[in-house]
């Protein structure tokens, strides 16, 4: 934004994509646990704020049958969106444990598709047909750093403390498609076979039924 003199305004876009920060709170702790848990994390791991990690909003970590594309017969690849209205967020770092995939409303067996966790692709086996709806739900964290290098820290008696306001910051990250990869994840998805679990977990069924019977 540029005020001009008579205090008129010019006003612009940079960014197509917001920026979030965000402020946690610790909270009260043992100071084993302050030293243990959050300096180790904060000095060792992410270096201040240095190295980016993944962290939930959790007033904004989830999405139902969003869309991320229609089949055409040949593309196996597909990016991972969240919409709000008119604005359309990429999701760059889903979960992918808690991640489900419809086509046109269907459930997909998880062995026919596969996540790229680091770049929010969700990869078939085999491509969806021409005019297929591929949706997505599940949940994300974004990507983020700390704010500064410091830690602050109250301390209530000489055994506890108290961190609030930790400051993060979402950072922007680039996607990677790499096209080889998904070739591999192709490759697994085409020759994992679920038989051989499927027959362990039955037995397991059975011998702790049989076996371990409820007190």
């Amino acid at each position: 934004m540029k005020q001009l003199r008579g205090g008129g305004e010019y006003r612009t876009q940079l960014w197509e994509h917001p920026l979030r920060t965000f402020e946690i709170a610790y909270g009260t702790r043992s100071v084993e646990r302050i030293e243990s848990e959050l300096q180790t994390f904060l000095f060792d791991v992410s270096k201040g704020a240095l190295n980016g990690f993944r962290a939930r909003d959790w007033s904004d970590y989830t999405a139902t049958d969003e869309q991320c594309g229609v089949g055409d017969g040949t593309t196996f690849w597909f990016r991972m969106y969240k919409r709000y209205a008119s604005y359309q967020r990429r999701i760059l770092k889903p979960d992918p444990s808690t991640v489900t995939i419809k086509v046109n409303g269907t459930t997909i067996s998880s062995v026919q598709w596969a996540i790229d966790a680091d770049n929010g692709v969700v990869v078939f086996l085999n491509p969806p047909s021409s005019g297929d709806i591929v949706t997505w739900s599940g949940q994300f964290h974004v990507p983020v750093r700390f704010m500064d290098d410091t830690l602050p820290v109250g301390m209530s008696i000489h055994t506890k403390g108290v961190v609030d306001q930790i400051g993060l910051r979402e950072l922007r990250v680039k996607e990677v498609i790499d096209t080889d990869e998904f070739d591999t994840l192709r490759d697994f998805l085409a020759t994992f076979d679920k038989t051989d679990l499927n027959n362990m977990i039955d037995l397991l069924h059975i011998h702790v039924n049989t076996n371990w019977p409820a007190a």
